[in-house]
């Protein structure tokens, strides 16, 4: 499971690097061109916004996986031991439940999007919307593999979070 896990991992990163590089020298050949030659290429804004988003969404995958996303846990800390897993466990699940809200109906909006065209690229938007339910699933099964890992961690009898 683990090696699949791994694999995932370095799937959405190397996508997440491609479409990084693909992005930067899009938008430096567009500035080059409207600067320099006084042209433009019709769709590069259009690529640039929507591997943005896609890079956004990736990267969130890829905090998910390392726990490495922002947060607050100054009242967290003060909690004793048992606690704090409890309330790790009880904000794991919020996020389960909230990622499977975005994902359940991303993917209705991905089914009713799929026969309508961008403007520039003409490629269906629900496959630009497509990144919505594949890493929100991603993200439900790193975040749950984190909720067993803290359970069996307790039951070992490791007392670090």
């Amino acid at each position: 499971m683990r090696r699949l896990l791994d694999w995932s991992e370095k799937s959405v990163s190397f996508l997440t690097i491609i479409l990084f590089i693909a992005m930067t020298i899009m938008v430096f050949t567009q500035v080059v061109l409207r600067f320099v030659f006084d042209s433009s290429i019709i769709w590069a804004e259009e690529f640039s916004r929507y591997a943005m988003v896609w890079l956004a969404f990736l990267g969130a995958t890829i905090g998910i996986r390392h726990e490495e996303h922002t947060r607050i846990d100054f009242f967290l800390k003060l909690l004793p031991k048992k606690l704090k897993k409890l309330m790790e466990i009880v904000n794991k699940i919020l996020c389960v439940i909230f990622l499977g809200v975005i994902t359940y109906y991303s993917i209705i909006m991905f089914e009713s999007t799929f026969s309508l065209l961008t403007p520039a690229m003409k490629i269906p938007i629900g496959l630009v919307h497509s990144i919505l339910p594949a890493t929100g699933i991603i993200m439900i099964v790193y975040i749950l593999i984190q909720i067993v890992d803290i359970i069996k961690f307790e039951k070992e009898g490791d007392q670090t979070v």
